[in-house]
C-alpha cells in the first residue's frame, strides 16, 4: 500500500510565462467552480452591470445639471426649469441606488469567490508539504545540506506562503480580475456616451487612453519586480522573527537580546523601506489613470481649440463632465492591474510548495479502519543514511524486543529513525518487516509498521484524550494503563493542554508515547525519550517503556547510559 510520490514544482523552473499560464488557469478553474450556480452569476454580472449602467447616468444626470447652470439644456431632456431640476434628481438618485445595490451585489461575490480559491491554495500548498514529508524530500535543516529549495525552506517560510502568499493570490483575483472586469464594465457605457455626446472627440480620448495604457506597462513590470523583492523580505522577517520567539529562552541565556532585536530590526527596516517603494510605485500607477483623464481633456480640448477637432460648443461641457468621471473606473482599472501583479509575486511565493495534485488528497483521518500490522522481525541490512556519519548498519529486532542504540550526538541516530519512518530515502541496503521489503515504501501508518515519539515530543492545542487518539486505532487498550500513567487521565480531565494546563518534560513524553501506543503499530521507535528531564522523570519514562517488552518492539536511540537500564540489547553505534 504506497501512496503516490507528489510532483512539486521546483523554485528554478519558475519563470514569468508559466506563473501568467498558471495563475489563469487557477483563477479560470476557480471561475468555473463558483459560476455553475446561476445565482452567483446574477449577483456578480447583474450588479456590474448596474453598477457600471448606474455610474454613466449619474455621469449624464451630472452633465444636465451643469448643462441647466449655464442656461443651457441638455437635447434628450423634454423639461425645463424646476421639473428638469427635479427630474435629474431623481435620475440622479436612481443611479447612485442602482451603483450602490449592483457594486453590493458584486463585492459579495467577488469575496466568495476569492475565498473558495483562498481555500483550493492552502489545501494544494499544504498538500504539496505532506506529500513531500511522506515521501521523504523534505527535512529538517539540521539533517546534512539541503539538496533543493524545499529543504532550505523553513516552517517559518512555509507559514508565509500559507498566509500572505495565499492571500496576495486571492486579492488578485478579486482586487485584479474581477475588479478589473467591473471596472471595464463601468467604461464600456461611459465611452459608449462620450462618443453619442461628441464622436470626434470621443475617438481622440480613446485614443489618448490607450496611448497612455502602453506607455504604463513599463512601470507595471517595475512594480512585480518590487512585489518580489517584497516577498522575500517578509519572509526573511517572518523567519527572524519567529526563531527570535521560539528560542527566546536561549537568547537570554546567552545575553543575546540586543543582537536578535538588530537582526529584526534591520530586517524590518529593509522591508519597510521596500513596502514604501512598493506603495509608491502602486500609489503612482494607480493615481496615473486620473492624471491620463485630465491629460487627456487637456489634449482634446487643445485639439479643439486648434481647430483640429471640431464639436458643437453644447456638446463640450456634458463630455468634459462625463470624460472627468471616467477617472474612477480608469483608477480602479489600474489598481487591478497591481493586484494582479501582486498576485503573480504571490504565487512566485507559493510554487516550490505547491503540489500538482488536487487540493483536498490527503486526509486527515481515515474514515475507514485500517489493515493492522502483525507482530513480525525487522531485518536491516547493509542499510547506509544519506546523512550523518554511521557506517552501515546490520540489526535484526525480534519481536517484542526492546533495543538500545547509543552513539554520540551527530552521528545519525536521528537520520536513522527517519529514514526508518520514510521520512529520508537510504542510499543503499535492505529494509524489511517480516517477508515485506519496506525500504521503499512512503511513510504513514499503513504503508510502514512504526510508530514514532520524536525528541520534542509535541502536543496538540486539545485534550490529553484527543493528542492520544491522534491517530488510534480502533477498539485499541488504553495506552495510559499500559504504561502506568493513569493518573493523567484524572489530573487533566478535559482540560485544554498548553492552554489549560502546561505539562512537565516527563508528563509530555508520557502523552507522547502514549499517542504511539494507541496507533497499535508494532514498533515504536523513540528518539532520545529522556533528553532533558529530571532523575525522577526519567526512572518513571523508561518504567513506561519498560512495560511494553513482548506487547511492542522498541528501537530507541540515545546518547545517555541510563536508558541501557531496561534494554534486552544495547548495540553501539560507530
Amino acid at each position: 500500500m504506497h501512496a503516490a510520490r507528489a510532483s512539486l514544482r521546483p523554485a528554478s523552473a519558475t519563470n514569468g510565462a508559466a506563473t501568467v499560464q498558471s495563475l489563469s488557469s487557477y483563477y479560470v478553474q476557480t471561475l468555473r467552480r463558483v459560476f455553475r450556480h446561476p445565482r452567483a452569476i446574477f449577483a456578480f454580472v447583474g450588479g456590474s452591470l448596474m453598477h457600471g449602467v448606474g455610474h454613466a447616468v449619474m455621469a449624464l444626470a451630472a452633465a444636465a445639471c451643469a448643462q441647466s447652470v449655464l442656461g443651457q439644456r441638455a437635447p434628450w431632456l423634454r423639461v425645463s426649469g424646476l421639473d428638469a431640476a427635479l427630474t435629474l434628481a431623481w435620475l440622479g438618485l436612481g443611479a447612485v441606488l442602482a451603483k450602490v445595490v449592483g457594486g453590493a451585489l458584486a463585492a459579495s461575490t467577488q469575496a466568495q469567490v476569492s475565498g473558495e480559491l483562498g481555500c483550493d491554495l492552502r489545501l494544494r500548498v499544504l498538500d504539496g508539504w505532506m506529500h513531500a514529508v511522506a515521501c521523504g524530500q523534505a527535512r529538517h535543516p539540521d539533517h546534512g545540506e539541503p539538496a533543493n529549495a524545499l529543504e532550505t525552506s523553513t516552517s517559518a517560510r512555509a507559514l508565509g506562503a500559507l498566509t500572505s502568499g495565499v492571500r496576495e493570490v486571492e486579492l488578485g483575483l478579486a482586487h485584479g480580475v474581477m475588479a478589473g472586469v467591473r471596472a471595464m464594465v463601468q467604461l464600456v457605457p461611459l465611452a459608449a456616451l462620450l462618443l453619442a455626446l461628441a464622436p470626434r472627440l470621443g475617438v481622440g480620448a480613446l485614443l489618448a487612453l490607450g496611448l497612455f495604457g502602453a506607455v504604463s506597462s513599463r512601470a507595471r513590470n517595475a512594480l512585480k519586480r518590487a512585489h518580489s523583492d517584497a516577498g522575500k523580505k517578509a519572509d526573511a522577517l517572518l523567519e527572524a522573527a519567529d526563531d527570535a520567539v521560539k528560542h527566546a529562552e536561549l537568547w537570554a541565556t546567552y545575553g543575546a537580546q540586543g543582537r536578535v532585536r538588530a537582526q529584526v530590526a534591520a530586517l524590518g527596516q529593509s522591508w519597510t523601506r521596500q513596502s514604501s517603494r512598493l506603495e509608491l510605485l502602486g500609489g503612482a500607477l494607480s493615481g496615473s489613470s486620473e492624471l491620463l483623464a485630465a491629460l487627456a481633456l487637456v489634449i482634446v480640448f487643445g485639439l479643439v481649440r486648434m481647430g483640429w477637432v471640431t464639436s458643437p460648443d453644447a456638446s463640450l461641457l456634458p463630455f468634459a463632465v462625463v470624460f472627468f468621471l471616467a477617472y474612477r473606473p480608469l483608477r480602479e482599472l489600474g489598481d487591478a492591474r497591481g493586484a494582479w501583479l501582486r498576485a503573480r509575486a504571490g504565487l512566485d511565493r507559493l510554487e516550490p510548495w505547491m503540489s500538482t495534485t488536487h487540493a483536498g488528497e490527503l486526509e486527515s483521518a481515515p474514515t475507514t479502519e485500517r489493515a493492522r500490522w502483525t507482530m513480525a522481525p525487522l531485518h536491516l541490512g547493509q542499510l547506509a543514511l544519506l546523512h550523518g556519519d554511521l557506517s552501515p548498519l546490520s540489526i535484526d529486532l525480534a519481536p517484542g524486543e526492546i533495543v538500545v542504540l547509543r552513539g554520540p550526538t551527530g552521528i545519525g541516530k536521528s537520520s536513522l529513525l527517519r529514514t526508518l519512518l520514510g521520512l529520508e530515502r537510504a542510499s543503499s541496503g535492505e529494509l524489511r518487516y517480516g517477508d515485506s521489503d519496506i525500504s521503499q515504501a512512503p511513510a504513514g501508518l499503513t504503508t510502514r509498521p512504526f510508530a514514532w515519539v520524536p525528541q520534542d515530543a509535541p502536543l496538540l492545542l486539545g485534550t490529553l484524550d484527543e493528542n492520544i487518539n491522534l491517530a488510534a486505532a480502533p477498539h485499541q487498550t488504553d495506552p495510559l494503563r499500559l504504561i502506568g500513567a493513569e493518573r493523567l487521565r484524572s489530573e487533566l480531565g478535559d482540560r485544554v493542554l498548553g492552554r489549560d494546563r502546561t505539562l512537565s518534560g516527563g508528563e509530555r513524553q508520557w502523552v507522547a508515547i502514549a499517542r504511539a501506543i494507541a496507533t497499535e503499530q508494532p514498533i515504536l521507535l523513540l528518539d532520545e525519550p529522556t533528553s532533558g528531564l529530571d532523575p525522577a522523570s526519567q526512572r518513571l519514562v523508561l518504567e513506561a517503556i519498560r512495560r511494553l517488552r513482548g506487547a511492542r518492539s522498541v528501537l530507541l536511540v540515545t546518547h545517555r547510559e541510563e536508558p541501557a537500564s531496561i534494554a534486552d540489547r544495547v548495540i553501539l553505534l560507530t
